[in-house]
């Protein structure tokens, strides 16, 4: 059986984290659940269970570039992989709600830098299935 590396991507605050959460419960088998990777290598490469479903949220992963260093890195790690591929809507107003809901205390001005300067270079395939953004309360 192959491991299959299901590449999570969106905003911040776009909800990945609920989405995997689902998924991972919902999928048979060994299910490795990778939120918010600081470190590729350490949180990723390192955990990989050749066999296994691996969910990988990042909003990193929007940039075309970055999400095919991510592939490459994975195949280097894993010859035998299939790759998923899962894209939440680009609504960078929606996810700053969804924030703003989730974290009413505290700084939120990181994650909205973040999520100003990642949406420009959020590419979307065409042809690929779009979840909406998780729309808060």
């Amino acid at each position: 059986m192959n491991t299959v590396f299901e590449l999570i991507m969106g905003l911040p605050a776009s909800g990945k984290s609920t989405y995997m959460a689902a998924a991972a419960r919902s999928r048979p088998g060994p299910v490795v659940v990778i939120d918010d990777p600081k470190d590729f290598y350490a949180d990723v490469v390192f955990r990989i269970v050749p066999g296994a479903m691996h969910l990988i949220a990042d909003c990193h992963l929007c940039i075309p570039e970055v999400r095919k260093s991510a592939e490459v890195r994975l195949r280097g790690a894993e010859l035998m992989c299939e790759f998923r591929y899962t894209y939440f809507s680009n609504e960078p107003e929606q996810c700053l709600k969804n924030l703003a809901a989730r974290m009413a205390a505290g700084d939120l001005r990181t994650a909205e830098s973040m999520i100003r300067q990642l949406s420009p270079l959020y590419v979307i395939p065409e042809g690929v299935v779009v979840i909406p953004v998780w729309r808060q309360g």
